[in-house]
């Protein structure tokens, strides 16, 4: 042995060969898997095996090492020859632990960032879903003109404001990966008047004419998720308005 062997393991020279204070030097985890590596060799299996173990120091320090093993046999005697190399992998092995809590930690962060604003759209929602319903009671009762336009935009406010929220809990829920798309049957005729109806007061304060050719529905009842397909709509519509 040279004497990085002693470095590595701690193991003094005059004791390199004595097998007992090998394995009392290596990982207590890490020793059948060095057995088995042996065994594979001495049965005949390998000619060669390879693996990672640790050594404890006395001082407490822990060395990782990249263990080669490999037995030759003379051809003239027929001895049996073997041949061990030992590479310090401790920092890479370090390194490895650092990027890997670094990573958990960002995933961690992650997850409460998402967490939160799942929470947080939730307690939002909850009281907007009380003010829109309070804005539909009052707008069933007795109004005049004016009143009834500034409950509508209330009301509309109110919806865009909803859908915002909405937006942020699919967010959270895309991050954490729990975004379900919904496969439910609409009105394909009926969903459109309602976006067309949300949408016009808008197009009136720019002078436009927004109106929906029922002419076109072929197939009136269809299979989706109305919500999401209302979304892209009325981003198209306002851009459109806009």
């Amino acid at each position: 042995v040279n004497p990085a062997y002693s470095r590595l393991t701690s193991i003094p020279s005059k004791d390199a060969h004595n097998e007992t204070v090998f394995r009392q030097t290596m990982h207590p985890e890490d020793l059948s898997r060095w057995e088995a590596l042996i065994q594979s060799i001495d049965s005949g299996l390998e000619i060669q095996g390879k693996d990672e173990f640790r050594f404890l120091h006395p001082c407490g320090r822990i060395v990782w090492v990249e263990y080669i093993h490999r037995r030759f046999k003379n051809r003239a005697t027929g001895a049996r020859q073997d041949v061990v190399a030992m590479v310090d992998i401790t920092a890479l092995k370090e390194q490895a632990e650092d990027l890997l809590k670094s990573k958990e930690q960002a995933e961690q962060a992650n997850l409460a960032k998402s967490q939160f604003l799942a929470m947080m759209s939730h307690e939002i929602r909850t009281p907007m879903n009380g003010v829109i319903g309070m804005i539909e009671l009052v707008s069933q009762t007795e109004l005049n003109t004016d009143q009834k336009n500034y409950l509508a935009t209330a009301k509309r406010s109110a919806d865009s404001l909803l859908i915002i929220i909405n937006d942020i809990l699919d967010f959270s829920k895309i991050e954490v990966g729990e975004l379900t798309i919904e496969f439910v049957e609409f009105d394909l005729e009926q969903f459109f008047e309602e976006l067309i109806h949300d949408q016009h007061f808008h197009a009136r304060k720019k002078g436009l004419t927004l109106a929906l050719s029922k002419g076109d529905f072929h197939h009136r009842h269809v299979v989706g998720d109305p919500y999401r397909i209302t979304q892209i709509m009325n981003n198209l519509l306002s851009n459109a308005i806009k």
